[in-house]
């Protein structure tokens, strides 16, 4: 407040000690730093003893032994825990993610998706149609294509149909988007479940043996390249994912 001389009479203000808010953003960071530390440590500890087991059960089935249910269901867990650490390294990578534009060929970028899926249990039952232009590009992310690209796929030959499964890819160019269907005539999803099915660790059937992380990594992946991610699905009939993607990261 000042007189009619402009001559300062009272201040008023407030002062605030931060110490505590730095403080606290600083145990967040180191708590960070020791989550990563842990999930790759605990990474190196469990894959070494699954590479063990894995190389023990070749030895037994060199040996003749290639029809044992038992060493049959042991490498299938193996493979299927070695799967769900891969998720959930995958997760801790996104979350950090620095994003890195480049441009894309998304023909290409999809036939690197397919090359990952084909070493996936239940790939060479799929019927597998992609339908692309080989001019097609985005300036985009690769690495996070591809990580949305395998994620739906794998889902839909984790939920195939029974007889004659397929997957249909289309993209189609619009006026500053990709729109990207991924349709399959797998078991489905009940439409109440829809909404949860992008949740972390959210899985809907009992067929499902992963981690329950395939979708809400295709989402985290989506928002970083600003685009939108839909399902549409009926049970028994199956499902259709589709991804908008803009031409440019803004």
């Amino acid at each position: 407040f000042y007189d009619e001389d402009n001559n300062m009479m009272v201040l008023r203000g407030l002062v605030q000690d931060v110490s505590d808010y730095i403080l606290t953003q600083k145990q967040l960071v180191e708590a960070n730093d020791e989550m990563e530390h842990f999930v790759y440590r605990a990474n190196h500890d469990i894959k070494g003893p699954l590479a063990t087991i894995k190389g023990l059960i070749y030895i037994e089935t060199i040996k003749g032994n290639t029809n044992d249910p038992v060493l049959n269901k042991i490498s299938s867990l193996v493979d299927s825990l070695a799967s769900k650490i891969n998720k959930l390294l995958l997760v801790n990578e996104i979350l950090n993610y620095k994003y890195n534009e480049s441009e894309v060929k998304l023909g290409e970028v999809f036939k690197e998706a397919l090359a990952v899926i084909s070493k996936i249990k239940g790939y060479e039952a799929v019927s597998i149609h992609l339908k692309v232009d080989d001019t097609f590009t985005i300036q985009s992310d690769k690495i996070l294509l591809k990580h949305i690209l395998v994620n739906v796929l794998d889902n839909a030959i984790i939920f195939r149909s029974k007889a004659e499964a397929y997957i249909h890819i289309n993209i189609n160019l619009q006026d500053n988007f990709y729109l990207i269907e991924v349709e399959d005539n797998g078991e489905g999803i009940p439409e109440m479940q829809i909404p949860q099915v992008f949740e972390r660790n959210y899985r809907g059937s009992i067929k499902s043996e992963g981690a329950g992380m395939g979708l809400f990594i295709v989402k985290k992946c989506m928002e970083i390249l600003n685009g939108e991610v839909e399902i549409r699905s009926f049970p028994d009939k199956g499902t259709t994912v589709y991804l908008k993607l803009p031409h440019h990261w803004e």
